[in-house]
This record gives structure tokens, sequence and C-alpha cells, in this order.
């Protein structure tokens, strides 16, 4: 009876499982130890990871120890999966905000920067076109 086999081997998922929480967990300590990571982001980040480690012992379980056999687990093990997913998607979004949010500021600093050079070079062409600049040594010594 098909049904009452999980869709992978158990020992399979168990596996995949495992390695996938021992790499989100490799992550999570990386992003908690880049300090020059913004925090915001850090934190953003880091509760996406989280939910992904709470995501994988369901998608594990889902997929190597839960049969449509046994409906109600099986409902219950796929709806919360789909939760977690839909959560974690929403989580990447605000992640998405957040960077554009910050690419829209550091647009805005280089933009003022480039005004400001802009305005330097003027005066200072300015200042070319009108002759010598007075500080200049060599228009001092010309004069004497």
């Amino acid at each position: 009876m098909p049904e009452a086999d999980p869709i992978i081997p158990p020992w399979l998922a168990l596996l995949a499982g495992s390695v996938t929480l021992v790499l989100l967990a490799g992550h999570l300590l990386a992003l908690s130890g880049a300090t020059d990571m913004d925090p915001r982001r850090r934190r953003i980040r880091s509760a996406n990871a989280v939910l992904m480690m709470l995501l994988v012992p369901f998608i594990a379980y889902g997929f190597g120890i839960a049969t449509p056999s046994k409906a109600r687990p099986f409902v219950y093990v796929w709806v919360v999966t789909a939760a977690l997913l839909f959560m974690i998607i929403l989580v990447a979004m605000i992640d998405v905000l957040h960077s554009w949010q910050v690419h829209r500021a550091q647009l805005r600093e280089i933009r003022r920067q480039m005004a400001i050079t802009r305005n330097l070079e003027a005066r200072a062409a300015a200042i070319l076109a009108s002759g010598k600049p007075r500080g200049d040594p060599a228009n001092h010594d010309a004069g004497q």
C-alpha cells in the first residue's frame, strides 16, 4: 500500500535534515560574528536563519516519517511547513526592502558628495580663470 510509506526513506530525510541544520547553524554563527554588517540587516537575517532552522525538522518529518495513511499528523506537518515557508518569504521581503532603503541612502550620500565636488571644482576653475591664486608663492615672487 503506497500510502503507508513516506515520500523518501527516513534515513535520507533525517540525514539531509541534520546536514542542513548544521549548515544553518554555521550561517547563524557567521552572522553573529560579522561586525561589518548593518545591525538591522544582521537581525533580519538572523531571524530568517532561526525560522529556517525551525522549518528543517518539519520538512524532514514530512518527507521521511509522515504518511498520508495517518492523515492528521500528515496535514499538520505540511500546514506548519507552509506557514513557516510563508514567514521566511515575508522576512526575506523585509530584507529586500531594507536593502533598497540602505541603497537609496547610499545613493543620496554619493550624490551629495558629487555636488560638493562639482562646487569645489567650479570654484577652483573660477579662481584659475581669474589669474593665479593669491596664496601662490610663484605669483608672490614675480611681484618683487
